[in-house]
């Protein structure tokens, strides 16, 4: 059996390196910026687990940990997370998350675990403590120092209207990530005793830039909280030095002032910097009606909540028409981390959350140190900014290095630790027991979903047969730990191959299983029941017959989960109109179009039914506007038949912009070209008939020899 310091020494060697997973990624994952570190993450913790219990069941109090109030709340919230999931309304979707929000009870339990391993650590020898601050300092600093030359000096990952995201795939998941290290990293500058204080002082100003940069308003207005904290702080523990503090912090307040006015005066528009001072665009409105959703929503759940992870049930059921004017997609986060807690886990989950805030904030004013007001500075900064957005892995993980960090002071921990001489045989084995258990049946297959699932996604568009070879090994898989993806996923694939008018039956079919299988797991999923009744729809006009009962059934069914989104009864329009009810679709799509006036798939149906009713001048009026307004996913045969209808009302200009904007959208297919060069002859604008036949030639050589007769004729 391993010597205690050879476990200690394992131990700490695996708690450095998952304080180093927020810098992997893996381009061949699905969500490549996120789904690496989770793996990571998880592998790591379940390794380090036989010899954290080795450690542990050799001592002769064990248990002492959770003598410490902070260990012990924590471990009450991860208790209740378990119990609101068990008793939630998907208890699947709580307990594994899903690949786009990785953030579960699984998780959260290996966050439990790492915050044990680093408490144990810390209490053990104070070197862990400086160690860790470094690595993680070391960390943010490198992802920092990426993103503030993002662009111009090192490739951009994400385009996200000039904000910078570094490694972690999204402004906001970067801002978060970073705002407590830049506090650790303030902290250990401002301690006279340390070296290479001009070295943490750069790095926080690295850190600082890059939250700038990414122009996230949060964590802007959550690093002006935390200045206010500090502030208030230090003048209510340091009396006697009041005086230069007053003069150091009023010149710090001018020069914020005067960068802020820089800021609001120079920033170039559609930059990080210039969003901080943006308080009116659609993501501040969607922010509101979905604080709006959980704060009249809660109740439905008061004690226990949802379930974690949970909160689209909120959001489906609560949400508006208005809603529309600043989102339209499906939300399944509030972008506020408390009234997640509330929404999902009720008024004990909640409860046990500010409890654990309180405790950590009691904890560092009793120390009274200027390193200590510093970290529950950052604290501040990072509870007021994690009221902006929702828990990320990499946030996370900071968070739960800072719960381990406060709560491992000497004078709360030392009379509880005693330090084991050897490990304990059976615990160990114990612990390579779960760990095996934990790899086989969460990890590997975690990481063969995620590898399966983004080989598909780079073929989606170009090479649909081969993603869906992929989205097919992913569904046969003996553990499928995130069936709604590969729903959502073959609802792209079905678009593919429509788009590229090669669509076939099996095809939907294989997407109706996976979404049957998707709604039995999670039944109050709306937005998979409207794709179930689309999916039936299209199965219906591939065999040319009514859609069967099924297919209403599940329209109707997301209807009653979502009664004011427009996409579920636009799915039921549609299975009214190939049924043959058109009086009773054309009443639906109408009053869809009242409310929802620039959807261009309801002028496509209202295309449809027009042409049911023989009006091919309106047929031709609905469709252009609803072909042009979805562009992105019309088929060439949509296009051409539109354009055939238009030319019967000799709308040249309309032609020539629906041609102009498919090829927009497709520049290496040239099918298209020699209909856009006869338009544009058509109506004398000869030179631009001359480039299409030209772009012809360029992309078809077969067609050389027609397209330089077509020109010459122009001659």
């Amino acid at each position: 059996m391993f010597t205690t310091k050879r476990l200690y020494t394992i131990l700490g060697v695996l708690c450095g390196l998952i304080l180093v997973t927020p810098i992997l990624f893996f381009p061949s994952y699905i969500q490549a910026m996120s789904t690496a570190k989770v793996i990571a993450f998880l592998l790591l913790t379940l390794l380090a687990l036989p010899c954290y219990l080795a450690i542990l069941f050799q001592k002769k109090e064990p248990w002492s940990v959770f003598r410490q109030p902070i260990i012990l709340t924590f471990a009450a919230f991860i208790l209740t997370l378990i119990l609101s999931s068990l008793l939630g309304i998907d208890p699947l979707n709580s307990f594994l998350g899903t690949l786009q929000r990785p953030v579960s009870v699984v998780l959260f339990i290996h966050g439990f675990l790492v915050v044990l391993y680093l408490y144990e650590l810390f209490t053990h020898q104070e070197r862990w403590k400086r160690t860790y601050t470094n690595i993680l300092i070391g960390v943010a600093t490198l992802i920092a120092f990426y993103a503030l030359f993002e662009g111009w000096l090192f490739p951009s990952f994400v385009s996200q209207e000039g904000r910078v995201a570094s490694v972690l795939g999204n402004p906001i998941f970067l801002s978060s990530f970073l705002i407590l290290p830049l506090f650790l990293s303030l902290a250990r500058a401002s301690d006279g005793a340390k070296k290479h204080k001009t070295l943490y002082r750069l790095a926080s100003t690295i850190m600082m830039g890059a939250i700038l940069l990414s122009g996230t308003r949060g964590a802007f207005v959550g690093l002006l909280a935390g200045g206010l904290f500090w502030f208030v702080s230090h003048i209510t523990t340091h009396r006697t030095s009041l005086k230069p503090f007053l003069t150091k912090s009023l010149a710090v307040v001018a020069i914020g002032v005067a960068l802020l006015f820089a800021v609001v005066t120079f920033a170039p528009e559609q930059t990080g910097l210039s969003r901080l001072v943006q308080v009116g665009d659609t993501n501040v409105l969607s922010r509101l009606a979905y604080w709006e959703m959980g704060l009249r929503g809660w109740q439905q759940a008061p004690v226990l909540g949802l379930g974690p992870g949970n909160f689209y049930r909120i959001a489906d059921q609560l949400f508006t028409e208005e809603t529309y004017d600043s989102s339209t997609t499906w939300p399944d986060k509030p972008h506020n981390i408390a009234i997640e807690w509330l929404t999902t886990t009720g008024l004990i989950g909640f409860g046990l959350y500010l409890a654990l805030l309180v405790l950590l904030y009691r904890q560092g004013l009793r120390l009274r140190t200027t390193q200590s007001l510093i970290l529950l500075a950052g604290l501040t900064a990072y509870v007021i900014q994690g009221q902006f957005v929702f828990h990320t892995f990499s946030e996370l993980l900071t968070f739960l290095f800072l719960i381990a960090l406060i709560s491992a002071t000497p004078e709360l921990t030392q009379k509880h630790v005693t330090h084991p001489s050897h490990g304990s045989t059976p615990a160990f084995f114990v612990g390579c027991t779960v760990a095996l258990v934990g790899i086989i049946t969460f990890v590997l297959p975690y990481h063969t979903l995620a590898y399966t699932i983004g080989t598909g996604q780079r073929f989606l568009e170009d090479d649909p047969q081969t993603a869906r070879a992929s989205y097919q090994a992913a569904a046969s898989q003996n553990i499928v730990l995130d069936d709604t993806l590969i729903a959502n996923k073959y609802v792209l694939l079905v678009q593919s191959f429509v788009k590229s008018s090669t669509l076939e039956e099996e095809v939907v079919d294989e997407a109706i299983r996976q979404h049957q299988l998707s709604t039995s797991r999670h039944p109050f999923r709306a937005r998979v029941w409207s794709d179930l009744g689309f999916l039936y729809y299209l199965k219906a006009t591939l065999q040319d017959a009514p859609v069967v009962q099924e297919g209403l059934d599940a329209a109707q069914r997301a209807i009653e989960l979502a009664p004011a989104r427009f996409e579920p009864k636009r799915v039921l329009a549609l299975i009214f109109l190939r049924n043959g009810d058109v009086a009773q679709a054309k009443v639906l799509v109408e009053s869809l179009v009242a409310s929802y006036p620039d959807t261009p798939s309801l002028y496509l149906i209202l295309s449809e039914i027009a042409f049911k009713e023989g009006d091919l001048a309106l047929t031709a009026k609905y469709g252009y506007r609803g072909t042009l307004g979805d562009i992105q996913v019309a088929s060439k045969e949509q296009v051409s038949w539109i354009a055939e209808l238009l030319l019967a009302q000799q709308e040249y200009g309309k032609i020539i912009e629906l041609y102009e904007a498919w090829l927009e959208e497709n520049p290496e297919d040239p099918s298209l070209l020699a209909n856009l060069a006869a338009t544009y002859a058509t109506v004398g604008q000869t030179q631009e008939a001359i480039d299409a036949a030209t772009r012809l030639k360029e992309l078809d050589p077969s067609m050389a020899k027609q397209a330089d007769a077509f020109i010459e004729s122009l001659n």
